[in-house]
């Protein structure tokens, strides 16, 4: 990283406010530290924060009420999924089916998760189409979750990524309501024309497509899409096909 004089100077004189914001100096020092050429380590242990801060969750929406239950898992196998799963069929009432939408990940599709869910009759899953996760309502909270907390966030360890993740999930909560469906019919229409091209093109093809098979792909999908106003359906696909997904 090489740094113009000007841009130093701003940099250091930032690093050395004492009333700048916390979060621009703690930057300011970290971009002046790798432009010397410093490793992630090395610039962490000078500024006295944590280079484990990497987190994952399983999380669950209830799209009747919006609110969402979230864990932190250390690995995301089957073993841990069903505990998850576990922890949801001790949480809801008993008197109640749950219906469940599952993408095609790995810890989803394992032998021992479609057994648990076997062994639990109150149990329907209702499978995305592959490479359409995006399908599930669930991702709303995530694309949420990114853009206010973790995006432009400063973590000095994991366990203040999940404070701070908690009492992100803990206000969502208090204000939740069930998303409300926004699509036409055209949208809704080309939701389904997507999903179904996706999973055919899943089951008849499995290799990638070819640069040319996808322009002619998406040229095909454009005419399909009322021509001139594809760019808006396309806009709204997401957003149709994710609240007409009803569980």
């Amino acid at each position: 990283m090489v740094l113009d004089e000007v841009l130093r100077a701003r940099l250091t004189s930032l690093a050395g406010s004492r009333c700048g914001q916390v979060r621009a100096v703690l930057r300011a020092e970290i971009v002046l530290a790798a432009a010397v050429g410093a490793s992630n380590a090395a610039i962490a242990r000078t500024l006295g924060v944590s280079v484990n801060t990497v987190l994952s969750i399983s999380a669950a929406l209830n799209v009747r009420t919006g609110e969402v239950l979230t864990q932190p898992i250390v690995r995301n196998n089957a073993a841990t999924f069903i505990v998850f799963l576990r922890m949801l069929e001790r949480t809801i009432n008993p008197c109640h089916a749950i219906h469940a939408v599952l993408d095609n990940g790995a810890s989803h599709i394992a032998r021992t998760t479609k057994a648990w869910l076997a062994d639990h009759p109150r149990w329907h899953v209702h499978w995305t189409p592959s490479h359409a996760s995006w399908l599930n309502q669930i991702e709303l909270f995530f694309s949420a979750l990114t853009r206010r907390v973790l995006r432009h966030g400063d973590f000095p360890s994991r366990d203040d990524l999940i404070d701070k993740m908690d009492a992100y999930v803990i206000a969502h909560n208090t204000t939740s309501a069930a998303l409300a469906h926004t699509g036409t019919a055209h949208t809704d229409k080309v939701a389904v024309q997507l999903a179904q091209r996706t999973t055919l093109a899943s089951a008849g093809s499995p290799r990638c497509p070819s640069t040319k098979e996808e322009r002619v792909r998406k040229r095909t999908f454009r005419r399909d899409s009322g021509g001139s106003s594809a760019s808006r359906s396309v806009c709204r696909l997401r957003a149709a096909a994710v609240s007409s997904r009803a569980i």
